[in-house]
């Protein structure tokens, strides 16, 4: 009676978990780098779905290469993936489970350790999928069928992230290694000389405050500039109104217009000489101010048209004195 009970409690936990029945590839991974924190019974996880658990972890070390392999297996339960055919949408459980693995591991999937727990450091084999284009790099398989003698499938490996991470680090410590660290701290040391030469040089401090002084002269030579300017300009037209004035009315005799060239002919002296001397402050502004700078452009503009409206004033009192009748007849004279 107790044998039967124990019969049926083995029975129970046997077929209760399905594994019996489930239909599964037998798989290995090979993996160079450290598993420690891998177990046997150690989950194997696809998508956070546990898709297996390890059965055995070996170790083997190839003398010609040179290179430690870390052989994992375990059994790929097929069964607990929804496996649709992409174009018709039709499940492919009833495909055989090796097929399958052929067919996830064209389609990108690799193997990878994974962490399992903060706390005690346990590590996992994930199942990821990759770009199918992806290398993959198989050791003991047929690179045609993924398959080994004994039958097994082999699903590739890939570094870990923790790898990836230490395999980064590895080699930014040799990057940094073959620096010539000497050469650097003397092209360091050589820099810093330099700036502390330019900033202590006197001809620095010398170039600072004649800066400062031309732009005090730039100032002063603008308004220089200005002060000729403004009574030129205002002398200028004052005596142009004045004979525009008369001019207009029709009143202007020959003695009139003696009169008012005696008043003009002051003003356009003055304009003159003004512009004479504003044209020769500018000449001596050159070293303050570029001569192709707008400044220097507009400055000069201007002089040349106070120049020109001093001429044309001459040139019509010249006519004035000369046929005093012509403001109010015109140069060619006689009567109306």
């Amino acid at each position: 009676m107790v044998g039967a009970v124990v019969l049926a409690i083995a029975a129970v936990a046997v077929f209760g978990t399905g594994r019996f029945f489930a239909r599964s590839a037998p798989v290995v991974v090979y993996f160079e780098e450290s598993v420690a924190g891998l177990s046997v019974g150690a989950p194997v996880v696809f998508s956070g779905v546990t898709v297996g658990n390890v059965k055995r972890i070996e170790l083997r070390y190839d003398l010609v290469a040179d290179q430690v392999l870390i052989p994992v297996e375990f059994d790929f339960f097929i069964d607990r993936l929804g496996v649709t055919d992409p174009v018709t949408d039709e499940s492919l459980q009833t495909l055989p489970p090796r097929r399958i693995v052929d067919g996830l591991v064209e389609r990108g999937m690799r193997a990878q350790l994974g962490l399992g727990s903060l706390i005690t450091g346990s590590l996992v084999v994930n199942l990821v999928m990759q770009p199918p284009d992806s290398p993959r790099r198989l050791v003991a398989a047929d690179p045609e069928t993924l398959e080994l003698p004994d039958g097994r499938k082999e699903i590739p490996a890939i570094p870990s992230q923790m790898q990836e991470v230490r395999q980064a680090f590895e080699k930014a410590v040799r990057n940094f290694a073959d620096l010539d660290t000497d050469a650097l701290v003397v092209a360091v040391k050589d820099s810093l000389d330099g700036v502390r030469a330019l900033v202590t040089d006197p001809e620095l401090a010398e170039a600072i405050t004649n800066a400062n002084t031309m732009l005090g002269e730039m100032r002063l030579v603008v308004a220089k500039v200005a002060g000729h300017i403004d009574p030129m300009s205002q002398g200028a037209t004052d005596a142009l109104r004045s004979v525009q004035a008369a001019a207009d009315e029709g009143r202007l005799a020959a003695q009139d217009a003696r009169q008012m060239l005696a008043t003009v002919r002051p003003v356009i002296s003055g304009a003159e000489t003004a512009i004479a001397r504003a044209t020769q402050v500018l000449e001596t502004a050159d070293d303050v101010i570029h001569p192709g700078s707008l400044l220097y452009f507009q400055l000069s503009d201007a002089l040349r048209e106070a120049g020109s409206a001093a001429r044309s004033l001459r040139v019509l009192a010249d006519t004035l004195e000369q046929n005093p009748g012509a403001l109010i007849w015109g140069r060619t004279g006689g009567g109306r």
